[in-house]
């Protein structure tokens, strides 16, 4: 990675270790020459895979009642772009996502890392239990939040697409489902595409709403 074009920088560009943390780069444009350069790294790091976390857990109800609204926290990382974003229902039977449980807003085109340099990771969504969630559940719901990243870089309409598809496990193994690559020198290593990436999950319990007319 080039990340400047002069080759000897003067002492004084280099930057010191508190620029390594500075808010907003420290004394030199982006800190200097080498504090910008381990955060570049650091970033690197970081997105090697995608993920989601659910924050703020503790303002998550245990039960709640069909048809109301409730707010999810959560951030993101491990990637550049949250393409799209939603609340997931699973019930107690099964790993897949049960559109019959619940409904939920969709983050689309939010952006973890903009002009500003500082990472935007932080973002919440709406969901709610469907009428007829409690029987169809069978007890509590597992909630958690779904996430697509980044598949602009796989897209037929990306300016190098002539050239072929993405050839990276960096870009691959974030768009696509059939990418699958095993290495076992040194221990078994897998990179596996998907397209989605999951948070960990909450129990939450759902209750009729005599209001909606859900009571029994």
């Amino acid at each position: 990675v080039e990340t400047a074009g002069r080759k000897t920088p003067y002492n004084s560009q280099l930057g010191t270790n508190q620029d390594v943390i500075a808010r907003g780069g420290g004394r030199q444009p982006g800190g200097g020459h080498i504090p910008r350069n381990i955060r570049l790294c650091w970033m690197m790091v970081d997105a090697v895979q995608p993920w989601v976390r659910l924050t703020d857990t503790h303002l998550l109800p245990t039960t709640l009642s069909e048809g109301l609204d409730v707010e999810v926290h959560w951030e993101a990382g491990g990637a550049f772009q949250v393409d799209t974003a939603r609340v997931e229902c699973v019930g107690v039977v099964g790993t897949e996502n049960n559109l019959a449980l619940c409904s939920s807003d969709t983050v689309t085109a939010h952006k973890i890392w903009a002009d500003s340099g500082q990472p935007d990771r932080s973002l919440s969504t709406t969901f709610r239990f469907l009428q007829g969630a409690t029987e169809l559940s069978g007890g509590s719901i597992r909630v958690r939040v779904a996430v697509m990243v980044d598949h602009g870089w796989a897209l037929e309409s990306r300016p190098e697409h002539g050239k072929g598809p993405p050839q990276t496990h960096f870009v691959r193994a974030r768009t696509d489902p059939s990418w699958h690559f095993e290495n076992s020198e040194g221990g078994r290593r897998v990179v596996q595409g998907r397209k989605w990436w999951y948070s960990e999950e909450v129990e939450i319990t759902p209750q009729p709403n005599t209001l909606i007319g859900g009571g029994r």
